[in-house]
């Protein structure tokens, strides 16, 4: 799957850009993206819960964290970071 997004970070602005990120049954790499259509912008707090599975994109979306510009993209954000369960911390840190 390919998934391409722009991400802004105020704490580390270098991390701000578009970038492509495929995934493959062979691991995943994200690599700078130069291409001027992207499936959704969001900043880095957000990408992270998306990455390890705290939210899906449609329920990023429907709280406002992500601006969808390929409502298509969703289910293909979503299916490509599902994971098999939630993360849990229970210290609470």
């Amino acid at each position: 799957q390919i998934l391409r997004f722009e991400v802004s970070d105020a704490m580390a602005p270098w991390n701000a850009g578009r970038w492509r990120f495929e995934t493959n049954l062979d691991g995943a790499a994200v690599t700078p993206e130069n291409g001027p259509d992207v499936d959704l912008s969001t900043d880095i707090g957000t990408l992270a819960m998306l990455v390890f599975g705290q939210i899906t994109a449609t329920e990023a979306a429907r709280m406002g964290r992500v601006e969808v510009h390929d409502q298509r993209a969703l289910a293909r954000w979503d299916s490509a970071l599902r994971t098999k369960y939630r993360p849990f911390c229970p210290d609470h840190f």
